[in-house]
C-alpha cells in the first residue's frame, strides 16, 4: 500500500469519526479513530470464539434414567463418554448445516470405529443438548420432546 492511499484511509476514518461523534460536541483528535477502531476490533475478537472452542471441556448431565453421563471434548478433537463403569473412547467433528449443528462421535470398537451422528446445541454457554436418532445411524434433524431418550442436556463442568 502505498502512503498516499494510507493517508486516504487515515482521512476517511477521521471523516467518518467527525462526522458521528462530532454531533456530539466531542472534541475529536486524530489518534482517537485509531483507539476507537482498536479496541472495537479487540471486542469483536475476543468475544467472537468458534464452535469448537465452545464446546471444549467436560459436560455433564443425567440421562434419561436419572443415571450421570459425562462427555470430554478435547482441543486435539479427542472425545471420552463415561457412564458408570462404561468408558468410550474416540474422536469427534462439528459442523454447523442450514438448522443445526451437526456432532460426529467416532467410538473406537474392537471390530473399528463407528460413527454416532448427533444432534447440538447451545442452550447456554454452559449448558448443550445432543440429541440421537432412535437407530443411532441417521442423523436427526430437530429436537423432539423432552421425553425422548435419545436425547440429554449437559452441563459444562
Amino acid at each position: 500500500m502505498k502512503i498516499s492511499q494510507f493517508s486516504n484511509i487515515n482521512s476517511m476514518i477521521y471523516k467518518t469519526y467527525t462526522c458521528i461523534f462530532g454531533c456530539f460536541g466531542t472534541k475529536i483528535t486524530k489518534i482517537q479513530p485509531f483507539i476507537i477502531v482498536s479496541i472495537f476490533s479487540f471486542m469483536i475478537s475476543s468475544c467472537t470464539l468458534n464452535l469448537e472452542d465452545r464446546l471444549i471441556g467436560e459436560w455433564q448431565g443425567p440421562d434419561h434414567t436419572g443415571e450421570i453421563a459425562s462427555i470430554l471434548f478435547e482441543e486435539n478433537k479427542n472425545a471420552k463418554f463415561i457412564k458408570n463403569s462404561l468408558i468410550l473412547e474416540g474422536s469427534y467433528n462439528v459442523k454447523i448445516s442450514k438448522s443445526v449443528i451437526e456432532l460426529d462421535l467416532f467410538v473406537k470398537r474392537v471390530t473399528g470405529t463407528v460413527k454416532i451422528p448427533m444432534i447440538l446445541r447451545f442452550l447456554t454457554d454452559d449448558e448443550i443438548q445432543l440429541r440421537m436418532s432412535e437407530d443411532g445411524v441417521t442423523r436427526p434433524t430437530e429436537f423432539s420432546t423432552p421425553e425422548n431418550i435419545k436425547q440429554i442436556v449437559l452441563e459444562r463442568q
